[in-house]
């Protein structure tokens, strides 16, 4: 999609996720662009392992309250 399309839903709420959407699009373009990919998916996976440490701590050792394994491949 380019620059000055008209948006491709109607009614609001379906325009106002549309916009979000693109909105997001622009920000993680610009995120890599700056940061480039490696790092952003470094940090990512850093980030999502800090947050499987906090909620084995604060759930216990339930099996609903753990995150099941990620891959560690890109695909």
């Amino acid at each position: 999609m380019t620059r000055g399309q008209p948006f491709l839903c109607k009614t609001l709420p379906k325009v106002a996720t549309e916009m979000a959407r693109r909105a997001l699009t622009c920000n993680l373009t610009r995120v890599l662009n700056i940061v480039g990919v490696e790092p952003l998916v470094r940090y990512l996976r850093n980030d999502l392992k800090a947050a499987r440490t906090s909620s084995e701590n604060s759930f216990g050792s339930s099996q609903a309250a753990k995150c099941p394994p990620r891959s560690t491949s890109l695909k």
